[in-house]
């Protein structure tokens, strides 16, 4: 089985875009995405395209970290950095209330036993 094995995307679709199409041309049977899918450009678009891919996912870092960004406001406000606070935030207003359920649906961690191999 050949599959592709991708990760932090963080919203960018024109990379992801490119991406999925030469993982298409070399005949890839499934997409793998470590996490990281949102950031700074097109959040939603970027979840709704891996799930359009159906594309197997688990959550990242930087994914819990905007699902997470307006009930740890007060924390976080203070301890981090401005330009990223400001990417949280706007990563979370970007995103639609069902990519945030979709993204707040993913495991941190999936195992797998493809042709007889533990993944």
């Amino acid at each position: 089985m050949k599959i592709a094995l991708i990760g932090d995307v963080h919203a960018n679709l024109p990379a992801l875009d490119a991406v999925l199409s030469d993982a298409h041309k070399r005949g890839v049977e499934a997409i793998w995405n470590v996490g990281d899918l949102v950031g700074w450009a097109f959040p939603d678009e970027v979840i709704k395209r891996l799930q359009q891919e159906n594309v197997l996912s688990i959550i990242g870092n930087s994914d819990v970290k905007v699902l997470k960004v307006k009930e740890k406001k007060e924390e976080w406000k203070d301890k981090t950095p401005p330009e990223k606070w400001f990417a949280f935030n706007w990563a979370y207003d970007k995103l639609s209330e069902p990519s945030r359920q979709y993204l707040n649906s993913l495991p941190e961690e999936t195992r797998l036993e493809i042709e007889g191999k533990n993944i």
